[in-house]
């Protein structure tokens, strides 16, 4: 998540320089523990030990910079490009990423 928030980060700020307006981006991850931990804002005593880039996340989150979602496993489309699926489900991201649902 921490990467690509910051390839986020550095494609929106293209977009402002160039004078492009664009809505406040959103990331979904399906990961609900990493996405409850980066939305909260506040520091919690189990959570010190985590690597200093993952609270980058929740700095861009506090700033209002990118918004984070939760997503079911079932419906991750990124799962199309990193995982064998079967092909009920298969086909069912390949609709959705083509804009047939």
């Amino acid at each position: 998540m921490s990467e690509t928030v910051r390839e986020i980060r550095w494609i929106y700020q293209l977009l402002e320089e160039l004078m492009i307006a664009s809505p406040t981006p959103i990331l979904y991850g399906d990961n609900q523990s990493a996405v409850m931990i980066a939305s909260n804002t506040r520091m919690d005593h189990r959570i010190k030990s985590i690597d200093i880039k993952y609270h980058y996340i929740k700095d861009e989150v506090a700033s209002k910079h990118i918004e984070l979602q939760s997503v079911s496993t079932e419906d991750n489309i990124a799962d199309l490009f990193t995982k064998p699926l079967g092909r009920i489900r298969f086909h069912r991201l390949k609709d959705v990423i083509l804009g047939y649902q």
